[in-house]
């Protein structure tokens, strides 16, 4: 069983894997943790899921849509409520964002 550090530093990674960069030159994890922070501040709100899966998919919502893993990767890593919450927060294949933006 991983720690929860020890997720959060494999999102983190499979990032640092495909050179994503924020605003152009920033790591990729200035802008996960952001996300992160954000939830933070609003998490308090959320009762019927745990904090730790929240927190995990805040770092993980661009998982999917923007490394080289999969769905599966994303449940054996993070867990299966966790894994629920970051594919529910991915976008769809599309040529814009406007065709990427599901409901």
């Amino acid at each position: 069983m991983k720690t929860m550090k020890e997720k959060i530093d494999w999102i983190i990674s499979q990032h640092e894997q495909t050179n994503h960069k924020y605003d152009g030159y920033l790591p990729y994890q200035y802008h996960l943790r952001m996300v992160v922070s954000v939830c933070e501040r609003f998490i308090h709100h959320v009762e019927l899921i745990a904090k730790d899966d929240i927190i995990l998919a805040s770092y993980g919502h661009d998982l999917i849509e923007d490394t080289r893993v999969t769905y599966n990767d994303v449940r054996d890593v993070l867990g299966y409520d966790a894994a629920e919450l970051v594919y529910a927060l991915t976008n769809e294949k599309g040529k814009n964002r406007k065709e990427r933006g599901n409901d």
